[in-house]
């Protein structure tokens, strides 16, 4: 029960970071910096996922099996719910996030998000297939990260995480475009999960 548990408390932390810092203006950082933290503090109990587009990333590469990931999926969406309404309880103005500037097609919010989760999730393959040790992988994935809400957040909210995109949206009662930030990046995350997989499979061993 303890690496649920510590997907729940991970999730709700990067989230009710995530939805503060993305309406004070600074959500890259936000998302980026807490990563930094949490990864090396919660790594030895979980994973350190906080997102169902890693946890399947990992089930399709073979690092996690289908009963634990289902486990951690509760738990992530969990604690992305119960951030947005914390997180409501602070604001005074709340609306289902993540807000885009751009007022992009349904194509391009799902390409957005996508193509930005899956390399995301490429990074942290990588970082997995090479047992990075737990403070690097936080430096890694939490600049990764930022770079890229910095990159897509006035296309899409950059959400890149159905658990950051959809609990917001049961906050507030709006599910617009729900079946985008659910879908897209659980698409992108099996797939930087699987390119990655591949192109490291052959990695020459160390000297």
């Amino acid at each position: 029960m303890k690496a649920p548990v510590a997907e729940f408390l991970g999730t709700f932390i990067l989230c009710f970071v995530g939805i503060l810092g993305g309406t004070f203006g600074n959500p890259a950082l936000a998302h980026g910096l807490v990563l930094v933290g949490l990864i090396p503090t919660m790594a030895g109990i979980s994973g350190s996922h906080f997102n169902p587009a890693v946890t399947l990333g990992m089930l399709v590469t073979k690092n996690i099996k289908l009963d634990a990931a289902i486990g951690y999926w509760v738990a992530q969406m969990l604690g992305g719910i119960v951030a947005a309404f914390a997180a409501k309880s602070l604001l005074s103005g709340f609306g289902a996030t993540p807000p885009a500037v751009m007022a992009p097609t349904m194509t391009q919010l799902f390409l957005c998000e996508a193509l930005l989760t899956m390399v995301l999730v490429a990074v942290v393959t990588v970082l997995v297939r090479r047992k990075a040790a737990a403070a690097h992988a936080g430096i890694a994935v939490g600049f990764t990260l930022a770079a890229l809400i910095y990159a897509g957040g006035n296309i899409s909210g950059a959400a890149l995480n159905p658990a950051r995109g959809i609990g917001p949206m049961v906050a507030s009662g709006d599910f617009t475009n729900l079946m985008v930030y659910l879908l897209a990046p659980l698409v992108g995350g099996a797939m930087g999960a699987l390119i990655l997989n591949w192109l490291d499979s052959d990695e020459p061993a160390a000297a």
